[in-house]
């Protein structure tokens, strides 16, 4: 669970740094994660056409799988499916990250400094 916020944030963390406006985009983009993962109500009462949304990210396999357990809806495989799916899809989260970071640090080496100007 803590591994999928984890890689969000790392998904975030370099638009801070490319865009000027980026803590009021950031704040804007807060709430659809908090709704799209389920954790602010079951991701089920969303639209159909809305539901792939929240199967690509991460912490909406964390909290899948988490729920699963505690209630004990969710067996063996259907748990070893759901972390399979939790880390291909963090690590794939990652490797967007890492090469968002790619880009900030060309910019470094190009302008020499990371400043919004």
């Amino acid at each position: 669970g803590i591994g999928s916020l984890w890689a969000i944030a790392m998904l975030f963390t370099p638009l801070g740094v490319l865009w000027r406006t980026a803590s009021r985009f950031l704040n804007i983009l807060e709430y659809p994660v908090y709704i799209f993962a389920g954790f602010l109500f079951p991701v089920l009462i969303l639209p159909s056409w809305l539901l792939p949304i929240s199967y690509a990210l991460p912490p909406y396999w964390a909290a899948l799988a988490l729920h699963g357990t505690s209630s004990g809806e969710i067996g063996g495989t259907e748990l070893l499916g759901a972390w399979s799916v939790l880390v291909v899809s963090s690590v794939a989260v990652v490797w967007i990250a890492s090469s968002m970071y790619a880009v900030l640090l060309k910019r470094a080496r190009v302008q020499g400094t990371l400043g919004l100007s």
